[in-house]
């Protein structure tokens, strides 16, 4: 017996489907995605960071600390440390008058006892030159120093 060969044809190999994305297309969105990335990135930390805060206790203090200043001199003078928190804290100009009324008092020679004159003026003078104030009061800071 004799075997013959059997031949199958078999369907011709397809190509393979050409690549739907090229090296260039890759590059491409690569790049876009990186720059919508970091656009992306810094419009929310502005938005996050740049935020105004919610009304809160800050407001309530620096409330306070404008009503005290516009008080009697009484009531300055005994919150004058709390006062002095306030104005390092918040650095707002519109404190400068509670900065000078308190200064024309201990400069003024109906002040206390001069034990708290000097106590109040080297705390004022450290106030005057740690803040950025205007050169009137950086004058006043001179004569504090000079307070004993």
């Amino acid at each position: 017996m004799k075997l013959d060969p059997v031949y199958l044809l078999a369907p011709e190999p397809q190509r393979k489907p050409a690549a739907t994305c090229s090296r260039r297309t890759l590059a491409a969105w690569t790049i876009a995605s990186a720059v919508l990335g970091w656009a992306s990135g810094t419009f929310s930390a502005r938005v996050w960071f740049d935020r105004e805060p919610a009304p809160s206790a800050a407001d309530a203090s620096l409330a306070w600390a404008l009503e005290l200043q516009s008080g009697p001199l009484s009531a300055l003078l005994a919150s004058s440390d709390g006062f002095l928190a306030r104005v390092v804290t918040y650095e707002d100009p519109r404190l400068h008058r509670g900065l000078h009324r308190l200064c024309d008092a201990v400069l003024s020679d109906e002040f206390g006892r001069d034990d708290e004159r000097a106590t109040l003026a080297r705390k004022l003078a450290i106030v005057l030159r740690a803040i950025r104030c205007g050169d009137e009061l950086t004058a006043l800071a001179e004569k504090l120093e000079r307070v004993r």
